[in-house]
């Protein structure tokens, strides 16, 4: 579930397991942020493409950033309420991308990299994603902390 800040229920997302899509919205779930509460005064934002990715930047890198997702590859800032949501990306100096090494990745934060200060990274080559990276053993915040120093005017 994705709550509001009020703590409004605002979306609900469904993994199927041998089913597809993959994810289902409920009727009724609008695009929000997922992690929100992890952007408040966040000066580097870390933005995934799925809760879990969230939860494992969050919990390996959230001293360096605030992660958060959209819910998807397909979900972007364009399908965004921003009357609702912008403020928590406005006082952000760099939003760094960590979507999946893939074609629906690749494609989506191609779409989100509407400025300068957001920077598509992925994850570590070879990977498919931050949780299959921390899976394998990588030290996950080390490498968070090397791409938000390589990051320019920071």
């Amino acid at each position: 579930p994705c709550f509001d800040e009020n703590m409004r229920l605002w979306s609900i997302k469904i993994r199927q397991f041998e089913k597809m899509p993959k994810y289902v919205k409920l009727a009724g779930s609008k695009s929000g942020v997922f992690g929100y509460r992890n952007l408040r005064g966040a000066k580097i934002i870390g933005v995934t493409e799925g809760e879990i990715d969230c939860l494992t930047l969050e919990q390996e890198a959230g001293d360096m950033l605030g992660a958060c997702t959209l819910g998807s590859a397909m979900d972007n800032f364009k399908n965004l309420d921003f009357a609702r949501w912008g403020g928590y990306f406005i006082q952000s100096q760099a939003i760094l991308l960590f979507f999946d090494n893939d074609e629906a990745g690749n494609k989506g934060a191609r779409r989100m990299q509407v400025n300068r200060t957001i920077h598509a990274v992925g994850a570590m080559p070879g990977y498919k994603d931050l949780n299959e990276m921390l899976l394998n053993g990588e030290d996950l915040g080390a490498w968070v902390c090397q791409k938000i120093a390589s990051l320019p005017l920071l």
